[in-house]
């Protein structure tokens, strides 16, 4: 189980073969069997109603711009929808038995241990001017070659084993949000993930996951409140200088944070006023491609890089309703009594994560981030009113005092 867990994630964008213009990849195939192996059952009423409601709404935006989007790009992307949430749905099954979820989360560990180990490497050798270990994955590759430019930066970002910098960010957070959620290595985990990001430099990234480690000092003991605050500190020495250069960009036009952040706020203020129920699915190359979108390296752009302006575009004031009730549960989970208290809370954690990471995860459809939201959703439901104590996979049976815990319901059997 840990073995495929680690494949699965760390070689999601090895590309086995393309199908219909459909890019297949490991992350696709041996996700999928990953989460079949584990599901203990499958509510399919919930997954029903998933599947209703994208069908329903795709029709309507169909029905007023069907000028928009080829039927082989609709069917393609709804079809990579109905894949996605039902990996999603997949994730909020009941609980899992503890041996299951210990082996997930070895398998979680591993594979950041080996992500940022490369990230970290790739930065290391970018900046002596070699590009080695940039691109592993080789032919096989997902999509395309990532050009780290190492003629015009002196610091490169990394890319680990994915597409590029923001998607490594995201499966690094990713795993790391899962493996605090359950309590497992955290302190070995923060640091890890803090390494990790900064060497994808994801502004975004390293934003949200700065709030993940303030609200875990808020919950915390203080022998854990200390570490936090000297590797956030220390995180802070190394990138500050490059996240303030990056976040100070975002005015300006052709920049990452500009293409990422505003940019398309003309797309999306125009589907808003002329296609209130959204666009067909599909057709986002075709529409952005009007807009002459542009970033330094790449040229113009035909796609939205933010999974909240991507949910705009295709669902209209439906994506932003659905946007307003996952607000809510951010922020219910913020609030909520258990946040007042000094122990990690996921109630809180979880939800800021998924939502905030939307908005450097453009590629919301693909099977990949269906993947990585299954992974953290389920250490969720694995963990939340639970009572568990920072146990590592190694000695699960072992009570670290020095972690956070939860404090649960009795009758909910201790998951660790």
């Amino acid at each position: 189980m840990s073995l495929l867990l680690f494949s699965s994630v760390v070689l999601q964008h090895f590309q086995l073969a393309t199908i219909g213009g459909f890019r297949l990849t490991v992350g696709f195939v041996l996700g999928f069997f990953l989460i079949v192996l584990v599901m203990t059952r499958l509510n399919t009423s919930r997954l029903l109603i998933t599947w209703s409601t994208l069908l329903g709404l795709s029709a309507l935006a169909g029905l007023f711009a069907l000028s928009f989007a080829s039927t082989l790009d609709f069917v393609s992307t709804l079809l990579l929808c109905l894949v996605t949430s039902f990996f999603i749905v997949a994730g909020t099954e009941s609980s899992l038995p503890p041996a299951t979820v210990g082996a997930l989360m070895n398998g979680s560990f591993f594979a950041l241990v080996a992500i940022v180990a490369l990230s970290v490497s790739q930065v290391a050798l970018g900046s002596l001017g070699s590009d080695a270990l940039f691109n592993v994955l080789g032919p096989f590759q997902y999509q395309n070659q990532y050009d780290p430019q190492l003629a015009y930066t002196q610091i490169p970002r990394a890319q680990g084993f994915f597409l590029e910098p923001s998607y490594d960010a995201f499966v690094i957070g990713s795993l790391s949000m899962a493996l605090i959620t359950t309590g497992r290595r955290t302190l070995a985990t923060l640091v890890l993930a803090f390494v990790g990001l900064g060497a994808c430099q994801s502004a975004t990234g390293l934003i949200l996951f700065l709030l993940v480690t303030m609200i875990l000092v808020l919950r915390s003991r203080p022998q854990v409140a200390v570490p936090l605050v000297g590797a956030g500190c220390l995180l802070l020495i190394l990138v500050g200088g490059s996240l303030a250069t990056r976040l100070s960009s975002i005015g300006d036009v052709g920049s990452s944070a500009n293409y990422r952040l505003v940019a398309p706020l003309r797309v999306l203020t125009d589907v808003l006023t002329d296609h209130p129920f959204g666009l067909p699915l599909g057709s986002i190359y075709e529409v952005v491609a009007r807009y002459g979108l542009v970033m330094d390296g790449a040229g113009e752009t035909v796609s939205l890089d933010n999974g909240v302006y991507v949910l705009v575009y295709y669902f209209g004031w439906f994506g932003v309703a659905f946007l307003a009730l996952l607000a809510m549960w951010v922020i219910g989970g913020l609030v909520s009594k258990g946040a007042r208290d000094h122990d990690l809370n996921a109630r809180a954690l979880v939800p800021l994560w998924l939502y905030g990471s939307l908005l450097f995860s453009g590629g919301i459809v693909a099977p990949e981030f269906g993947l990585m939201s299954w992974l953290t959703i389920t250490a969720y439901v694995n963990s939340k009113e639970r009572e568990f104590s920072g146990h590592t996979a190694a000695s699960p049976e072992r009570d670290n005092s020095d972690l956070p815990r939860y404090r649960g319901s009795p009758s909910h059997p201790r998951v660790a």
